[in-house]
């Protein structure tokens, strides 16, 4: 993101690297809870969720006041004080009310997989983020060549993280099919 602003804008667009980061990490989790919300709204749970989001904006307000008045982040206390809300309140909430309610079954393996999501997203972006500050600035060819690496990196780590799972399993099945023309072996 970085980098393709500094081409195409100039570097006086450019935020700063731990800006984009909490941006990149926040747009994660956010995206993480659509399916959560997307099973809420289509189970109808508007009722059992009326308390969530009033508990949500309390904490989101309550931190990033706090992190405004008390630190010097600036725009970064208002990002830090979204993520730190989503993980307070959205992470087990959505996923608990979806399940109890909705399923009426229990949230805790969905919880676990959906740490491990957090986690790797978090993770993931943590190396991103590394590599981009040690890495120099290499123009277009660069941004390709991060593009490039950033994909395979990614979907390796993924494969690597879940593999456990049935999910990960049949997309490696799938590709490998679509790349040889062959059964995958076990």
């Amino acid at each position: 993101m970085q980098d393709f602003i500094r081409l195409v804008f100039g570097p006086a667009y450019v935020l700063a690297d731990f800006t984009a980061f909490l941006i990149v990490i926040n747009l994660g989790f956010t995206m993480l809870r659509q399916a959560n919300l997307s099973f809420a709204a289509a189970l109808g749970l508007f009722w059992t969720m009326r308390y969530k989001s009033l508990v949500e904006a309390g904490v989101n307000l309550g931190t990033s006041l706090w992190l405004i008045t008390q630190t010097d982040l600036g725009i970064n206390a208002v990002l830090l004080g979204n993520i730190i809300s989503n993980l307070v309140v959205n992470f087990w909430w959505e996923p608990w009310l979806v399940f109890k309610h909705g399923f009426q079954q229990s949230a805790k393996c969905p919880l676990v997989k959906f740490t491990a999501y957090h986690v790797a997203l978090a993770g993931l972006a943590g190396v991103h983020y590394l590599c981009h500050v040690w890495l120099p600035h290499m123009g277009w060819l660069g941004l390709i060549f991060t593009g490039m690496g950033s994909i395979v990196g990614y979907s390796v780590v993924f494969i690597l993280a879940f593999s456990c799972q049935i999910e990960t399993r049949d997309l490696c099945k799938i590709m490998w099919r679509q790349m040889t023309g062959r059964k995958y072996l076990r």
